[in-house]
């Protein structure tokens, strides 16, 4: 089975989290790009608004088809008003991903709404994982991710 990940980030967490796993699974990094741009205070409301709203927005992601019915897809997002962020979800509206895990990364919120969400809208996910600053926990789940993805 081939596997990639794709990430969402606004402020640089989701993408460190991806290149760990990327390189650690030794597999291709895509970001997924949101044409919105969501900077300071202002930005940051407007996502949250955005996503718990499950509101579709546009984005750019260049995945010159590398993604078929024989391809898990990890895809890595922060947790926003409950949600994942609106790029992820947006994409997910596009495209019917067979095999996928997701992981969210967050300050301190539990997952379990977004968890739920997404499962709801998008099916099953094969594996789901929480990456909580205040939890302190990365390089844990990080490793967790890395010995389930290598079976």
């Amino acid at each position: 089975m081939n596997k990639i990940v794709l990430y969402y980030s606004r402020t640089g967490n989701s993408k460190r989290v991806a290149e760990k796993i990327s390189e650690g699974l030794g597999v291709e990094i895509i970001p997924i790009v949101d044409e919105n741009k969501y900077k300071g205070v202002f930005g940051f409301l407007r996502a949250g608004f955005n996503a718990a709203r499950w509101k579709k927005v546009k984005y750019n992601v260049d995945l010159e088809e590398k993604i078929n019915d024989d391809t898990h897809v990890y895809f890595v997002s922060p947790v926003w008003a409950s949600h994942s962020a609106s790029a992820v979800y947006s994409f997910l509206m596009d495209n019917d991903i067979k095999t996928k895990s997701i992981v969210f990364t967050n300050s301190a919120s539990s997952p379990g709404k977004a968890y739920y969400a997404m499962e709801e809208k998008f099916g099953n996910f094969q594996n789901k994982y929480c990456i909580t600053k205040s939890k302190n926990n990365e390089d844990e789940i990080i490793k967790l991710i890395l010995k389930e993805g290598s079976n």
